[in-house]
């Protein structure tokens, strides 16, 4: 069990001897068995029956391949979604909309302006968007040591199962 996403992660589902494989990195094997598990995916498994139909999200990562399998996700599942390469670009079409966002995701570690500086630019713009942090890294979140904005709702860990995604937005979508 993983204590940061309550669930199991990709490595279950590879044969650990690839040793060349990094155990965290989201790397084009991964990709490319989450693409091969969406050809079946419904996008009704693992998730709450109930989820909010047509919300509006914003998926922050610098890796295009990271960000086009999240944004696959959540438009399996009716929702609305913008893909930015960086903190600064997804700070931008959260202004574009005037703040009507239902869920941010992002990556901690991106370039130009990173997920941390994203969470606290729309703590004091947009207090009323929760947001989610994205990190193959969980000692990226000792910069805040426990006093996060209230924006914050949640960490997904790196790599992930669809399910544990499809489980932190409907968490953070259904409050």
């Amino acid at each position: 069990m993983n204590a940061w996403n309550d669930g199991l992660d990709f490595r279950d589902n590879y044969d650990p001897s690839n040793e060349h494989r990094s155990p965290t990195a989201l790397d084009d094997a991964t990709i490319n068995y989450l693409r091969e598990d969406m050809t079946n995916y419904d996008g009704k498994q693992g998730g709450n029956p109930g989820h909010r139909s047509q919300a509006y999200c914003v998926v922050a990562d610098d890796e295009e391949s990271v960000r086009g399998v999240i944004s696959d996700v959540l438009k399996l599942r009716d929702y609305s979604v913008e893909k930015a390469s960086n903190g600064m670009e997804a700070l931008d079409k959260v202004r574009a909309v005037n703040g009507e966002v239902d869920i941010v995701l992002t990556d901690i570690r991106m370039p130009e302006m990173s997920g941390l500086e994203l969470l606290d630019s729309l703590a004091g713009e947009y207090p009323e968007i929760p947001v989610v942090l994205i990190s193959g890294s969980p000692e990226d979140l000792v910069e805040y040591a426990g006093d996060f904005p209230t924006n914050y709702n949640g960490f997904l860990k790196k790599p992930f199962r669809i399910e544990d995604l499809e489980g932190m937005v409907d968490k953070v979508l259904n409050k």
